[in-house]
């Protein structure tokens, strides 16, 4: 596992604006040295556009290192939140999504229907989009569980890897009813993506913000 340096920024904007402003500033000073070098001494040129300018650079300057000094203050939160994630991992969580890995002959989700529904079907797709298993599942209002053997329609064992609940509910009148999916896995590592730390379970990633509760992975898993 890398956890990147603190201020590793490849492609700071800062640095990239410092870098253009000192060539520009380079080339104004070169500019006012020829121009004062070879000005008419009986009709001096006016000062007041360069003194302008020298006042305008200064504010460019400020702004940069400021910018510089927040990303170096957001190139600290990331490695101090990537640091904390580390304490997931063997965590079990639950989080918004719904697909999850199947891992020693066990998946878990959870679902909750928001109203009393007449019927209630889950199916377990696999990575390639077809239905491996399906069930009967609840229909009364609430957050229901739902854990998964690993084993097809057939009950012969699926194979570990990445599998997704999907969840139709009916109400009495026949209406789809909507249906919100949580996955429920252990914690087996942590990745940065884009700047953003998220936790890993299999080949699943989940942002830290989709995290939903967090507790003691059961013994064996």
């Amino acid at each position: 596992m890398h956890i990147p340096p603190v201020g590793s920024t490849p492609s700071s904007g800062a640095a990239s604006g410092a870098i253009n402003l000192s060539q520009t500033f380079d080339s104004f000073l070169l500019l006012l040295t020829t121009q004062l070098q070879n000005q008419d001494p009986l009709d001096p040129m006016d000062s007041s556009d360069f003194t302008k300018q020298l006042v305008e650079f200064t504010g460019v300057e400020q702004s940069i290192a400021t910018n510089a000094n927040l990303e170096q203050l957001i190139a600290m939160f990331r490695a101090s939140e990537f640091s904390g994630a580390v304490q997931y991992i063997g965590k079990s969580i639950e989080a918004a999504g719904a697909t999850t890995a199947l891992a020693n002959g066990a998946a878990e989700w959870s679902y909750a229907i928001p109203g009393q529904t007449s019927e209630t079907t889950l199916k377990v797709l696999n990575d390639k989009g077809l239905t491996v298993f399906s069930t009967p599942g609840k229909i009364g209002t609430g957050s229901h569980g739902f854990v998964w053997d690993g084993n097809d329609t057939a009950g012969n064992p699926a194979p570990d890897g990445d599998y997704t609940l999907v969840v139709r509910s009916i109400d009495q009148n026949g209406d789809d009813v909507d249906v919100s999916i949580n996955l429920i896995g252990r914690v087996t590592g942590v990745q940065s993506e884009a700047g953003e730390t998220q936790l890993t379970i299999g080949g699943i990633a989940v942002a830290l913000k989709d995290i939903l509760s967090v507790k003691e992975a059961p013994s064996g898993t």
